[in-house]
């Protein structure tokens, strides 16, 4: 069996084992459809929308991570992780962390981070679960503008600009965007460390100019093109 096949059967194998859990037994067994107005709802959540939802997200999750590793050439996986039980361990997290999603997109990113995570170049980073939680707490509409600015960041700097700052202004243009609303996704970013207000304790103060941070180019990096 070849690494990616080995990979892609224990995948297949999560898959199969969580699928007979994701329903909260517990909750419905100790009386959750006795409450009063919203039980029977939330026994219907849980129960058949909440595995469709996990049948569904598992299936593209799945058919996105074929798609990924076929582009990972062979002799790049990281076999010693595959082998891994931080492998599992990862697997299992990326499955259950995709299952909550509503956005398909983000199915994508999942696929794209975790087979990332298989490969020689990204076996080995500390930080693989903060990039998963960054993946699942943040809109695809935050990834889409992270990767805007990690682009931005790249042009060449102005005339006595010692760093790229990326105005507010200009991501609401090129995503089509209200700033208002591309404002609140930074001031999102930030909280997570992948980018940082560029102009505050400055003096005269103006919101809404942001810079790259090393952690955020990673970030970016990682997860590459989003087709912007």
């Amino acid at each position: 069996m070849s690494t990616k096949q080995e990979a892609l059967a224990k995948i297949d194998g999560a898959n199969e084992a969580l699928s007979s859990s994701i329903v909260g037994k517990a909750l419905l067994d100790g009386g959750l459809s006795l409450i009063p107005g919203v039980g029977a709802a939330l026994v219907s959540a849980l129960d058949s929308r909440a595995f469709k939802l996990y049948e569904e997200n598992s299936r593209r999750l799945v058919e996105e991570l074929r798609s990924e590793y076929e582009q990972i050439q062979e002799d790049k996986l990281d076999r010693e992780f595959i082998e891994s039980d931080e492998f599992v361990s990862i697997l299992l997290e990326t499955v259950v962390r995709n299952s909550r999603t509503h956005e398909k997109e983000k199915t994508r990113l999942f696929a794209r981070a975790f087979a990332s995570f298989s490969s020689q170049d990204y076996s080995s980073i500390p930080h693989k679960e903060g990039f998963l939680e960054i993946i699942e707490r943040l809109s695809f509409d935050h990834a889409r503008a992270m990767a805007l600015i990690h682009k931005c960041s790249l042009e060449p700097l102005a005339e006595n600009q010692n760093t790229k700052v990326v105005t507010a202004v200009l991501l609401a243009g090129k995503l089509r965007r209200k700033q208002s609303h591309v404002e609140a996704w930074c001031e999102q970013l930030a909280r997570y460390g992948l980018i940082k207000d560029a102009r505050l304790g400055t003096y005269q103060y103006e919101p809404g100019q942001y810079e790259i941070t090393i952690y955020g180019r990673e970030f970016a990096e990682f997860l590459g093109d989003l087709d912007l």
